[in-house]
């Protein structure tokens, strides 16, 4: 007979067991396409939506760990009226709920920047180089001004390169062939 505690033990070690793996299944084909489609058709809503709150800019500091996270902004607009409206277009688009949305959007767009800093990263470095010397060849400004300037221009590369430091392989190759249109939907939205 296996006593509570036991079973319970082993409940728990199973699930710690398990977790790892269940979170880290590959994006597939079908994930990546719902959200991008989820966001096309956002953006070709003419309604507004209002689920953040109006003060949720981000400072350099706030953003130093990664962009937001969707599902943060989706647990905090819980409640909002325009919730039921997105929550309708996310399960249109084949998703279970807006959590499981988020999931997949956060995992897409880690992936999409992973790939897009892969291929600007030598033309960001190449400008960065030439904005250096541009700051240090300015006759009006101190040497702590310029020290400012060219320390937030690194601080900034060096948030981008956080953002991505930690993607998964996997999700990089499985976003790769919809990076076209992923773009294309940031840059309508």
């Amino acid at each position: 007979m296996i006593y509570k505690k036991t079973f319970v033990a082993i409940v728990i070690t199973m699930l710690m067991a398990f977790a790892p793996m269940a979170q880290s299944a590959d994006l597939t084909k079908r994930q990546i396409e719902n959200y991008i489609a989820s966001a096309e058709e956002f953006n070709g809503m003419e309604e507004e939506f209002d689920i953040f709150d109006e003060d949720d800019g981000f400072t350099l500091e706030d953003l130093k760990d990664g962009p937001p996270k969707m599902v943060l902004l989706v647990e905090q607009a819980k409640g909002k009226p325009d919730y039921p409206k997105i929550e309708a277009v996310v399960k249109r688009n084949g998703f279970k709920n807006m959590m499981d949305w988020a999931q997949v959007a956060d995992r897409v767009n880690a992936a999409a920047m992973y790939l897009m800093m892969d291929v600007d990263r030598s033309e960001l470095v190449q400008q960065m180089e030439s904005a250096k010397k541009e700051v240090e060849a300015m006759t009006g400004l101190s040497d702590a001004q310029k020290e400012f300037m060219l320390s937030m221009a690194t601080a900034g590369m060096d948030i981008l390169d956080g953002w991505v430091v930690d993607v998964p392989e996997p999700d990089v190759k499985a976003v790769e062939p919809y990076l076209e249109r992923f773009m294309k939907m940031v840059e309508e939205g």
